[in-house]
């Protein structure tokens, strides 16, 4: 009988179901991990730096990275019906759902928050075209009364 046990460094096991089994495993494993990060990314919009924000969108597209590698390699695998694999695919699926919520929910965010820095920016800008025109005013006034004693 094979052993039906995961093997920690992912071997693909002989047995095709199996081996098919164990890449949606992985693909459940690495969607939880992203689902976090796509729950938690939201809130961070407001308030994280832009480096922050960077590090977080490459280690959420390293996650992404991995999950295109195992759906690769899992069209290579042979699919058999079972219901253990229908189920896995079944989970895949709701946490694929799952995740493009949180997305949609961060891109309105990142949208609302793209659109407050650019007002912030005009607003900036705006103020300092008034400071500058009022610097330049100042200097281009010249004296009516000159003191020509030497």
């Amino acid at each position: 009988m094979a052993d039906t046990r995961r093997n920690p460094h992912h071997a693909t096991p002989a047995d095709p179901t199996l081996a098919l089994l164990d890449n949606l495993d992985r693909q459940l494993e690495l969607l939880r991990e992203l689902e976090g990060v796509a729950r938690s990314q939201a809130p961070r919009f407001e308030t994280s730096t832009p480096d922050e924000l960077a590090d977080l969108m490459a280690h959420r597209q390293s996650i992404v990275d991995r999950l295109v590698e195992l759906d690769t390699r899992s069209k290579d695998l042979a699919p058999r019906e079972s219901a253990e694999i229908d189920r896995r695919v079944s989970l895949i699926s709701e946490l694929l759902q799952a995740i493009r919520v949180a997305d949609d929910q961060s891109r309105e965010n990142l949208s609302r928050r793209r659109d407050e820095v650019a007002s912030e920016l005009a607003e900036l800008f705006q103020s300092r075209r008034a400071t500058g025109a009022y610097g330049m005013r100042a200097a281009q006034v010249s004296p009516n009364i000159q003191d020509r004693q030497a």
